[in-house]
């Protein structure tokens, strides 16, 4: 059964789905958008050289229905659709879910819902609105995240853990085979495991030599998270009282953003001495639903 939420940067949302109070009607851009051809053109050349293509933003169309009682109760129907698709308050998500799975992308209202009364009069007390969403990223996400876990030593580990998480040894290196059909960024966590007392200046390198080093002491308690998204690439450190602070001037020269690609992903974690931990979190990104 399919179902979708808007939900706005408030946290009011709309669920439209097969029963009232809101039934998702005429709907499309869940599985499309526009692409950019990248070609140009050289001088008495017979067609055109090409470049790569790009994903334009995703274009989403929804027309749903709802019924009310009377009068008033129409008219606070009227409201709440308003209220929840108010395009002023900036960026709002998606939720998209059927017997497949549960996605979700960042979306804003690039169309105001426009209500009208529907033409079948058996359902006099009823209306329809359509709303045009724009997303400006067109990847779709998990909407559960994924984790991976790599240590520094042997045994002892306790994994209170909810994500789906996968354990690695150093020398094993860790195993990430991405389902997803674009490159993912990660959240990498660097923190001291269970039992040691600091960790000094870790690593991960990835099968293709590209790698992210730290050049910090970090200490029971404190962490340092590295989000390699290309549109906001952070180092941030956390002590051990849970305050952050920007941490850019630890990273070692040479050190790449890497994102994870379909397939298979190896990775290897090292530290020049302690017991460090590292913790890989990411969602898989899909072209369409």
């Amino acid at each position: 059964m399919l179902k979708v939420t808007y939900k706005n940067a408030l946290g009011e949302s709309i669920e439209m789905g097969a029963e009232f109070p809101y039934i998702l009607g005429r709907n499309s851009g869940f599985s499309s958008n526009d692409v950019i051809t990248q070609m140009s053109k050289g001088y008495n050349q017979n067609g055109m050289y090409y470049y790569g293509s790009l994903d334009g933003p995703r274009i989403i169309n929804v027309t749903a229905y709802y019924k009310y009682a009377d009068d008033y109760e129409g008219k606070q129907r009227q409201k709440d659709i308003a209220r929840v698709f108010n395009p002023r308050l900036g960026m709002g998500q998606l939720i998209y879910e059927d017997s497949a799975g549960r996605y979700t992308i960042d979306a804003a209202v690039s169309l105001k819902p426009v209500i009208y009364r529907t033409t079948e009069k058996e359902y006099a007390m009823m209306r329809a609105f359509d709303v045009v969403l724009t997303c400006p990223k067109p990847d779709w996400l998990s909407y559960e995240s994924y984790q991976i876990k790599m240590v520094d030593f042997l045994g002892g580990l306790t994994l209170p853990f909810s994500l789906p998480f996968t354990l690695a040894d150093r020398g094993d290196g860790g195993r990430v085979d991405y389902e997803g059909d674009n490159p993912a960024s990660v959240v990498l966590d660097f923190r001291v495991a269970e039992g040691g007392t600091s960790v000094i200046n870790p690593r991960i390198e990835n099968q293709q030599g590209e790698y992210i080093k730290i050049e910090k002491t970090i200490t029971e308690g404190q962490k340092m998270l590295i989000d390699t998204n290309p549109d906001a690439p952070s180092v941030t450190f956390a002590d051990e009282y849970g305050n952050e602070s920007d941490a850019w001037d630890s990273l070692v020269f040479g050190s790449k953003f890497f994102q994870l690609n379909r397939g298979l992903n190896v990775f290897s974690f090292t530290a020049d001495s302690g017991s460090p931990e590292l913790y890989m979190t990411y969602k898989n990104h899909y072209a369409g639903v």
